[in-house]
């Protein structure tokens, strides 16, 4: 008998740790049924710097398809993004309708949608009275993000009278602007005048207006001063802090380095360039047949609220990044109608040549190479960037490098499906004259501690929580 009680010790032992592999196994498979677990293996030497994933499918959640332009609350704690009420591949997703066109409001933390708006109502209702609801047969919209308080967003929207599906023109304008929305109350007031609409199409970018949210007027088109640091003035105007002349720098001003921050255009009252953008190589916008020793480009369109609130615009911008490694410039005049082009981008009127930013955006410039492409975003602080390639095939994983030394600290997989194109096109109806709206779209979180990006195909939504490099 006494010899017989270890072995039944041990048998207790290794069920009892049998059991316990089973409940760990039941809880990570629980976690992965909910996109609430996922595993990765870093290439840099800091793994787990992206980690907590949540996933939200927003046809599940809140009915809505196709989800773009994500926008972060200013305290961190929502997100909100802009979708329709069915499959953006569905020629019928361009006419109005109930639940046509949608804004969702969603819980970082939870990840469950707080409130759906059906933006087509305000249209139906006569909240546009410059747009009869009987000639309205298409609309468009974007975002331009939250107001500094969090009480509001903005909304441009262009509604037209056409009803086919070939391009749109002026001639079926009928109305255009801004839709103040409420984010409790989900009201809206309108300010009419030009949203920008056909500025992506037409290749010429003259600005957009600068909306007084207070007097609910707007001014005429505005192009500011290309610059790498912008501020508001005191009569609610953006200015170029440190403007561009086309003349080539060989050093960027301290304020637009990697010492100091990138700055939040929602809400700062100075802010530089190095807001979210694209990064693509010469052959992009030059025809494809330029040599690769012609510069890259950086673009971005991002909206910029003055600090009190009363005044929001949209802003275009781009720099030639100096070549890498001796190369030497061949004086490349960009333009949007390239056959290689990245579609539907507003590039700014003029280009200057500056030195990338940091090590991490030198990285991605010669990572795309010269017919490449990626989507890049820095933290507010300017310490990370993230970025996706974007050429057909690359855009499979996030990567995130230090802007210090340009080093890949972490880089997951997106999990896209082989049929999902990423960031390799824009909006599903090329033909179409309409906002720039690439297929994944990225932000931070103002704080740095979430990325996320939005994902039009699959109609998901990706969160990740982000870990300080000095605490991984």
């Amino acid at each position: 008998m006494q010899g017989r009680e270890p072995e039944r010790n041990r048998a207790g032992l290794i069920l009892g740790c049998l059991a316990m592999l089973v409940v760990v196994a039941s809880v990570i498979g629980t976690l992965a049924a909910t996109g609430r677990f996922t595993s990765h293996v870093a290439r840099g030497s800091k793994p787990d710097i992206l980690t907590g994933m949540i996933r939200i499918d927003t046809i599940r959640s809140a009915r809505l398809y196709c989800p773009s332009s994500p926008s972060f609350s200013p305290d961190g704690s929502r997100f909100m993004v802009l979708g329709t009420g069915i499959p953006c591949t569905d020629p019928a997703a361009e006419l109005p309708g109930t639940d046509k066109h949608e804004l969702g409001i969603f819980d970082v933390r939870t990840g469950h949608a707080d409130r759906v708006i059906d933006l087509d109502a305000f249209f139906q209702l006569g909240t546009i009275q410059d747009c009869a609801s009987t000639q309205v047969h298409a609309l468009e919209f974007t975002s331009l993000g939250w107001s500094p308080d969090g009480d509001h967003v903005g909304i441009l929207y262009a509604a037209f009278d056409y009803a086919g599906y070939g391009a749109l023109s002026l001639d079926d304008l009928l109305c255009s602007g801004l839709l103040l929305l409420s984010v409790d109350s989900g009201t809206a007031v309108p300010i009419t005048g030009d949203a920008g609409f056909f500025d992506a199409t037409s290749g010429t970018y003259t600005g957009y207006p600068i909306w007084n949210l207070t007097s609910l007027t707007q001014s005429a088109a505005n192009l500011v001063t290309p610059s790498l640091y912008y501020g508001w003035t005191v009569d609610g105007r953006p200015e170029s802090i440190s403007p561009l002349t086309g003349q080539p720098l060989t050093q960027l001003p301290a304020r637009a380095g990697p010492g100091y921050p990138v700055g939040n255009p929602s809400g700062d009252s100075a802010y530089t360039i190095w807001q979210p953008g694209i990064v693509a190589g010469p052959e992009v916008f030059g025809g494809g047949s330029t040599a690769p020793t012609d510069d890259a480009l950086f673009v971005t369109e991002f909206p910029a609220w003055i600090p009190s609130g009363q005044y929001a615009t949209m802003l275009v911008a781009g720099v030639q990044l100096a070549p890498a490694g001796g190369q030497t410039q061949l004086d490349l005049a960009p333009t949007p109608t390239s056959p290689t082009a990245v579609p539907l981008v507003l590039l700014p009127p003029e280009f200057t040549q500056v030195p990338a930013r940091d090590p991490a955006l030198a990285a991605v410039q010669q990572q795309v190479g010269a017919a490449g492409w990626a989507m890049i975003a820095w933290n507010e602080e300017g310490t990370l960037l993230a970025s996706i390639g974007c050429t057909s095939g690359s855009g499979s994983q996030i990567d995130l490098r230090e802007t210090s030394n340009g080093a890949l600290i972490d880089s997951i997989s997106l999990g896209l499906p082989s049929s999902d194109p990423g960031c390799s096109i824009f909006n599903f109806n090329q033909d179409l004259g309409d906002y720039p709206s690439t297929n994944l779209s990225m932000q931070w979180s103002p704080d740095g501690s979430h990325i996320l990006f939005s994902d039009q195909t699959a109609s998901t939504v990706t969160i990740w929580r982000v870990v300080s490099p000095a605490h991984a």
